[in-house]
């Protein structure tokens, strides 16, 4: 099923690295496996080094340049400063090769590049996505020579998502699938998700296991979170219901992509507090989602039956110990230095060639319509009175990030990006990761999935957690601006 999906959602998002597989084929046959075989502890120096080194990196808010930030975000800054005199140069030649690979794919596979793995992960992709990845190479040459038509290379469009987008993603995913295997691959995620089993089964209605789909997409990627998600569903680990109330309300944007958001909408020297109040926004939604509205209202059945038993804890046991085995056991399956290179190799050139084509064909379309065309002046309009009567800075500006962000993930950032208050680069930046709703690639993967969710779930869910998130983003906002 696995390779099915990869047919019809590819790039990033269904092959994200072999850290996703892992997550998507074994973690989910994990406690039928724990019990079987029984597989020896790591010391407890392979979970916790790497671990203390991915929380130092991802998790833990530094003060650099009179701002909070996150280690990532100082340690891509001074990547970025130091390919910057090349960097427009790399950028459009990455985005020109996936799509030239991926058009050229049917020719190439029959050469000595067909047996080659990374290769058909990098440019065997649907038609759908040859064309996105074409479109964004076009559109990125357009920018780069600065010829062609006005609008799509024009500053608040072309130019504002090659530089102030693509390039950010280009250098953050980059670094990030060197280094998101800390957090991934050597039982942090694990560790987390046995502590909240408790907590996630009283305040979400969830079982524990959810947890660790989770903090997936909290700290490693959306996108892997969500197709872990699904797999779990059509393995009958899920019931609708559950699956269909954690696709909707844990799958956030990750760190490192938050991080880009915060970038675009010019409030990274706050990106700490401002991550923080996203994170109790999404909390408070979850809580509301998995009682209310069209997807708790789900029917319990499932796919299939899930015959695997839960796992339990050893006699005499904790909690904090049985954590504490669960992180040992995955650290103990953890490649080696070698195949953690490489893997974070070919999930960098996964990322680079199969995301940052298609992101610059839709951020720019989306943009277009935002900037160039009145549709969401019109949309945003009953929001501008009522902002106004809240006192909301910039209101007729910033309405329109309250509506955008179903379009595309990035708008809202972008909106913000054109805000003079702080106050409201806060707000409107953070509907960008806390909305979750997006049809350019979200959507796109729900939709074409088993889930029985349709686009009006999809729609009402984008409205009420935008209800529900804005009060906690202003109120974040209030305290740290």
């Amino acid at each position: 099923m696995l390779h099915s999906m990869a047919s019809v959602v590819p790039g990033p998002w269904c092959r994200v690295s072999s850290v996703s597989i892992v997550l998507l084929g074994r973690e989910s046959k994990l406690d039928a496996v724990t019990q079987k075989s029984s597989p020896p502890l790591a010391p407890m120096a392979v979970f916790v080094l790497p671990s203390l080194a991915g929380v130092a990196l991802f998790l833990t808010p530094v003060q650099f340049d009179d701002g909070v930030t996150i280690l990532l975000a100082v340690l891509t800054d001074a990547i970025g400063s130091a390919v910057a005199p090349v960097h427009e140069l790399l950028l459009v030649t990455v985005i020109a090769i996936g799509a030239a690979g991926a058009l050229l794919w049917p020719f190439l596979r029959t050469t000595h590049l067909g047996t080659s793995t990374l290769a058909r992960r990098c440019f065997a992709v649907p038609p759908l996505w040859i064309a996105l990845r074409t479109l964004g190479a076009l559109i990125a040459l357009c920018v780069f020579l600065d010829e062609g038509p006005e609008i799509l290379r024009g500053e608040e469009t072309g130019v504002a998502v090659f530089r102030d987008i693509c390039m950010p993603i280009f250098v953050i995913y980059a670094a990030s699938a060197f280094l998101m295997g800390l957090v991934t691959d050597y039982g942090l995620m694990e560790f987390v998700g046995v502590l909240l089993q408790a907590p996630f089964s009283r305040l979400f209605r969830l079982p524990g296991r959810a947890a660790v789909d989770s903090v997936v997409s909290f700290v490693s990627s959306s996108g892997v979170g969500l197709l872990m998600t699904i797999r779990q569903y059509e393995l009958g680990v899920y019931n609708a219901r559950e699956a269909c109330v954690i696709c909707c309300s844990f799958s956030v944007v990750s760190l490192p992509f938050a991080l880009v958001i915060a970038k675009v909408a010019r409030i990274d020297g706050l990106f700490a507090p401002w991550y923080l109040t996203i994170v109790a926004a999404c909390i408070l939604a979850a809580l509301v989602i998995s009682r209310v509205g069209p997807l708790a209202r789900k029917s319990e059945d499932r796919l299939v039956e899930y015959g695997a038993p839960a796992a339990a804890a050893l006699e005499g046991e904790n909690v904090l110990q049985r954590a504490l085995r669960a992180a040992r056991t995955r650290a103990g399956r953890a490649n080696g230095v070698g195949d953690y290179l490489r893997a974070g190799y070919e999930a960098g050139l996964d990322y680079t060639f199969g995301l940052l084509g298609p992101i610059m064909t839709v951020a720019t379309l989306a943009s277009v319509l935002v900037f160039r065309t009145p549709l969401f002046d019109w949309l945003a309009a009953p929001l501008v009175w009522a902002l106004q009567l809240l006192a909301f800075p910039e209101a007729p500006l910033a309405a329109k990030g309250f509506v955008v962000g179903f379009l595309d993930q990035f708008m809202p950032a972008f909106v913000a990006r054109g805000l003079d208050a702080e106050f409201a680069r806060f707000v409107v930046g953070g509907l960008s990761v806390a909305q979750l709703i997006y049809l350019s690639e979200y959507g796109l993967i729900v939709l074409r999935s088993r889930l029985p969710i349709s686009f009006l779930d999809l729609v009402v869910t984008f409205a009420v957690r935008t209800l529900i998130v804005t009060p906690v983003l202003v109120a974040g906002a209030f305290l740290v601006t």
